[in-house]
């Protein structure tokens, strides 16, 4: 059985597919407020489960995001300078590291059975967030 789901939240669209698991997502509001204004709405306009049939049977989880008006940028590079509608992705399994990244697509391994919250944030720079978190809640079998 396939379980697709979408929501909208704040110009933020994530869509998630899950074969054989449960998967919920939940809107966080910021902590923190951020003076990072770009021109246009910056959209994660997908965020999927990537071929969630093999990664289920696998314990893993992968996750491909779409990122719109923004443009990404390897923190290392940037230098912690903030630029208008500039930075990278924030990933994040349960309570584990934060993995600040330009990567679309991430894979997560190796995840016990039960419940587990991805989040996806988008950040400047200077690692400040972006507008809210995206936050996926996938039951491994």
């Amino acid at each position: 059985m396939r379980n697709v789901q979408e929501w909208v939240v704040s110009g933020l669209v994530v869509t998630a597919a899950v074969i054989g698991s449960a998967l919920e997502a939940t809107a966080i509001e910021p902590t923190t407020k951020t003076e990072h204004p770009s021109p246009e709405p910056i959209q994660i306009v997908a965020a999927i489960a990537i071929d969630p049939a093999t990664v289920a049977k696998r314990k893993a989880v992968s996750v491909h995001v779409k990122v719109d008006n923004f443009t990404l940028v390897d923190p290392a590079e940037a230098q912690e300078h903030p630029a208008q509608a500039e930075g990278h992705l924030h990933y994040r399994v349960d309570q584990g590291p934060v993995i600040a990244t330009t990567a679309t697509k991430l894979s997560f391994h190796d995840l016990s059975s039960g419940d587990h919250v991805i989040t996806v944030q988008l950040a400047a720079d200077d690692h400040t967030p972006i507008g809210p978190p995206q936050v996926l809640t996938v039951k491994i079998p």
